[in-house]
């Protein structure tokens, strides 16, 4: 929010709820098996909904798809995901 990408708008609370939110039901849904139909799950759900969320917040398109990309490894091991910013 501070950098401005983010309406200052905003209650920072809420915010990070609906952040954790879409990651939190990313998790159980793909921990569930419920994502099968994508090759790369973190790619074609994850990284769409985020992205989405992120604009409606009041980022731009461009940069809300360029960052954070999202490396998978690991991921079918323990559910971890990192971020590159």
């Amino acid at each position: 929010m501070r950098s401005g990408r983010i309406r200052g708008d905003q209650d920072p609370e809420i915010v990070a709820t609906q952040l954790w939110s879409c990651v939190h039901g990313f998790t159980v849904l793909e921990l569930s098996g419920h994502f099968t139909q994508f090759r790369d799950p973190v790619r074609y759900a994850l990284r769409s909904m985020t992205t989405n969320v992120l604009i409606g917040l009041g980022d731009t398109a461009e940069l809300a798809l360029r960052v954070p990309r999202f490396r998978t490894r690991g991921l079918e091991r323990c559910g971890g995901l990192t971020f590159d910013f």
